[in-house]
């Protein structure tokens, strides 16, 4: 029962985040996981918050870094969506996916933005809106992800 619920909570993680980031190429072109790794790798460094994210020298291997964090980011919300399903005891479902997928992207509003110098909900840059709606959109792909991801495992209930 435990590994199938890590199977699903890593499987469903890892579908949705494939599913986002493909729906997010065809949408939006390029994206800048380098620019998240250099973000990821300022962190231990005491650079929680670099204002100049694009300027700032690149570090080795920020690429790799970058979709690393990226993809754990997406486990561990797919951990705890299952995580969620197993404790109420309800299998998942297109409707909770979704919504899960839609409150996720509180992380990047308050977290990621801000430490990349775009600011909260990021008002520090030119198309605060669109580059919000942008993220709230992939989110919600990501929900849709998740219940993709959860179709192809067994869930332990």
């Amino acid at each position: 029962m435990v590994s199938e619920a890590i199977s699903l909570m890593v499987g469903a993680g890892i579908v949705a985040t494939i599913v986002s980031d493909l729906v997010s190429k065809f949408v939006f072109g390029k994206s800048h996981w380098n620019l998240v790794g250099r973000w990821v790798a300022g962190i231990p460094h005491g650079k929680l918050i670099n204002t100049e994210i694009s300027e700032s020298p690149s570090v080795s291997s920020e690429v790799a870094l970058g979709w690393g964090f990226h993809y754990l980011t997406g486990i561990v919300y797919g951990a705890m969506y299952i995580g969620i399903c197993l404790l109420i005891k309800t299998p998942p479902n297109f409707v909770s996916a979704v919504t899960f997928g839609v409150l996720t992207a509180v992380a990047p509003f308050f977290i990621l933005m801000p430490g990349m110098g775009m600011g909260v909900l990021a008002r520090k840059t030119p198309t605060p809106l669109k580059n919000c709606l942008s993220s709230l959109f992939v989110h919600t792909i990501f929900g849709v992800g998740l219940w993709l991801g959860s179709q192809f495992f067994t869930m332990p209930l």
